[in-house]
């Protein structure tokens, strides 16, 4: 190896190492953004499934709610049972 071809070889090494950091840095990129999509979703997901839960809790207070406040019958007394025999 000569002396002159150093730099050139340095300055070629250098080129090809600074296209892989690029390629790696695009590819990191792309991931991030995917990854980025797919959390959003998940949180997306996870509100509408809060929303619905939200929605079964009002169903469920308003029917016991209902129940609450409908006229309660009391149980039939021993005579009554007794008159029926």
């Amino acid at each position: 190896m000569m002396a002159e071809d150093l730099p050139s070889i340095i300055t070629k090494a250098m080129k090809n190492s600074s296209k892989k950091l690029q390629d790696e840095n695009a590819a990191l990129k792309e991931s991030n953004r995917l990854i980025r999509m797919e959390a959003e979703k998940l949180y997306y997901n996870l509100m509408m499934v809060e929303i619905d839960h939200s929605r079964l809790e009002d169903a469920m207070d308003a029917e016991l709610g209902g129940l609450r406040s409908a006229p309660k019958t009391a149980p039939p007394s021993p005579r009554e049972n007794r008159a029926g025999e």
